[in-house]
């Protein structure tokens, strides 16, 4: 638990030394012309460069040839890039192996291309599923590549063959989710991790629209990566999450879905911006103070409810909405900042049917929902 909580120190202080989000409004998004990335596979590997060069191209190639991540951009600093995982249900090596080496090539804008020389804030530069590599360009005039291998135990060679795919799923042992149905996979993605989880599980990410554009299944892990993709260009319908909008963290053990639930956002912000990063500590809700949060939300109630009551502890900025159990906002019904002690919010009768809702309260970097049963 200390190395992960050292982890998030370190990408926190990463964060605000070598750069800040970029606002969305200065999002361009690019496609690579000179790395061609190999398509996205079953899983994947987070890097973020910080000090990246001005303009260009970023590719991450492993010791076999592969291009197995690359990112486009422009006027960034700092990039998000999804190592993509070699597919045990393919006959070929389509991704990156389990502890085989990667390295970062640039481009620029004429198709110039070399290896960029870096230090490693935090992690490995070898590949490992739902893993976070950290890393920060340097000049190659002044510094060489710094490396931080994991230790030899830990890192098999590349496999020199493939099994056969009728063997896949044998050796793919990734649980399979049963309670939350992922959307296909689009062009582009935004990278969470979620530290301090449940030791098995299911944790879907819901947008405001009531789409489920991320899920994972697990067992005995703590952290969780997961890729949130990002609504196409190439299609007309709405097919993952769209530039800015917010999104829901839900989990589920084995009987379903759990809504009352609780997570603090370490770095980033629960946003869908393409190419960013979000860390996300799970809370315990068995040891949160009941004396604040959410007091009254009317949870497994068939009678007529119309007034939620929080506590706050200290003064705070909030935001208290409700949601449908897709994850799809129904209304906001209070944002703002407010004064510590305890407060009463009437919900509006025209804008919600009786029904099973999530009622969302943020405080501050703290979520908290909580499942009500709201009746006319």
């Amino acid at each position: 638990m200390g190395k992960i909580v050292i982890a998030l120190l370190l990408l926190l202080a990463a964060n605000l030394v070598y750069g800040q989000p970029l606002a969305s409004s200065n999002y361009v998004e690019l496609t690579p012309t000179h790395f061609k990335p190999i398509p996205h596979t079953d899983k994947n590997m987070s890097v973020l460069i910080l000090d990246t060069p001005l303009d260009g191209e970023l590719g991450i190639i492993t010791d076999s040839g592969i291009c197995a991540g690359a990112s486009a951009y422009r006027g960034q600093d700092r990039i998000g890039i999804a190592v993509w995982e070699d597919s045990p249900k393919t006959p070929d090596i389509d991704g990156a192996v389990e502890g085989e080496q990667l390295y970062l090539h640039y481009a620029d804008k004429n198709g110039v291309a070399k290896i960029l020389n870096y230090d490693i804030v935090e992690g490995y530069d070898t590949f490992k599923a739902d893993e976070l590599l950290v890393i920060r360009c340097v000049d190659s005039k002044s510094t060489k590549t710094k490396k931080a291998t994991r230790p030899a135990a830990q890192k098999p060679a590349p496999a020199p063959s493939k099994p056969s795919p009728e063997n896949s799923a044998a050796i793919d042992n990734e649980p399979a989710a049963k309670h939350f149905k992922l959307l296909p996979r689009t062009d582009k993605n935004m990278s969470v991790l979620i530290v301090d989880t449940p030791p098995n599980g299911e944790f879907g990410l819901f947008t405001e629209s009531g789409l489920c554009p991320a899920v994972t299944a697990y067992e005995n892990q703590d952290k969780i990566g997961l890729a949130l993709w990002g609504d196409s260009d190439k299609t007309s319908k709405v097919d993952g999450a769209i530039q800015g909008e917010p999104f829901q963290i839900c989990y589920a053990d084995e009987d379903g879905p759990i809504y009352n639930s609780e997570y603090e956002i370490v770095q980033g912000k629960d946003i869908y911006e393409a190419d960013e990063f979000l860390v996300v500590r799970w809370l315990d809700t068995k040891f949160s103070d009941p004396r604040y949060g959410i007091i009254k939300p009317g949870a497994n109630s068939i009678e007529k409810v119309n007034n939620i009551t929080i506590s706050l502890k200290n003064p705070s900025q909030i935001e208290l909405s409700l949601h449908q159990l897709s994850g799809k906002k129904v209304t906001l019904i209070a944002a703002g900042p407010r004064a510590a002690g305890n407060h009463q919010f009437e919900i509006d009768p025209s804008k919600v049917s009786s029904g099973t809702y999530i009622l969302k309260l943020r405080v501050g970097n703290k979520v908290t929902k909580r499942e009500m049963v709201y009746g006319k």
